[in-house]
Order: C-alpha cells, then sequence, then structure tokens
C-alpha cells in the first residue's frame, strides 16, 4: 500500500507522463482529496490506448486510496474501490468522469 505521498507522486514514473494534458483537477476539503489526470498518449502496440488516465480519492486523514480508476500495461481500463479491482469499459472521458464520481458518492455515503 502505498502512502499519500508516494501515491500522489507515482504519476511522475509512469510511462507516457509527457502526453497533452485534456483534463486535470485537484480538490481538498479537509477529509478527501480528489486528483484527476487525463491525458492524450501516442498509440502503441504495448500501450493500445491513447488516453492516460487517473482519477483518484484519497481519505486524506489516513493516506489510503478509496477510489481509483486508471489504465496501465498490462490491465487497461480499470477501478479500484476499497482495496478491490474491477474492470471498466471506457467509453469517453465525460462518462468515466461521471463513473468516478458515481464511485465516489457510494463511497462517502459508507464512511
Amino acid at each position: 500500500m502505498f502512502t499519500l505521498a508516494q501515491y500522489l507522486n507515482i504519476w511522475l514514473v509512469l510511462p507516457y507522463n509527457d502526453g497533452e494534458i485534456i483534463y486535470e483537477y485537484d480538490y481538498t476539503n479537509g477529509y478527501f482529496r480528489e486528483k484527476i489526470i487525463i491525458r492524450s498518449v501516442p498509440f502503441t502496440e504495448t500501450h493500445p490506448y491513447t488516453i492516460k488516465c487517473s482519477l483518484v480519492l484519497i481519505d486524506i486523514r489516513n493516506g489510503k486510496r478509496l477510489i481509483c480508476f486508471d489504465n496501465h500495461h498490462g490491465k487497461g481500463y480499470h477501478f479500484h474501490r476499497l482495496g478491490r479491482e474491477f474492470p471498466y469499459e471506457f467509453t469517453d472521458i465525460w462518462q468515466l468522469i461521471n463513473d468516478f464520481y458515481q464511485e465516489v458518492e457510494k463511497v462517502k455515503w459508507r464512511l
């Protein structure tokens, strides 16, 4: 398990970090941090996605990642909720953001 500082800095070492930013958002309210980065990246045979995404909800009181939608080599699009991983079918960026916030609301009501 990553600490909050490690997780937020891991983006810097992920492949294709130099893509054009399509959407970026960072918000903290005292309990939670929402961080969204969506980039346009080149298509390659090893990374057949032209979008690189990381949408994260972190409980800043304990540094735990509660929700994370992402895609990376070998796994494609998927999301994590409270320590479990689930498949995700990507359709478009705005649906991705909408689905992220639907999961955020589900988790916030549980805490």
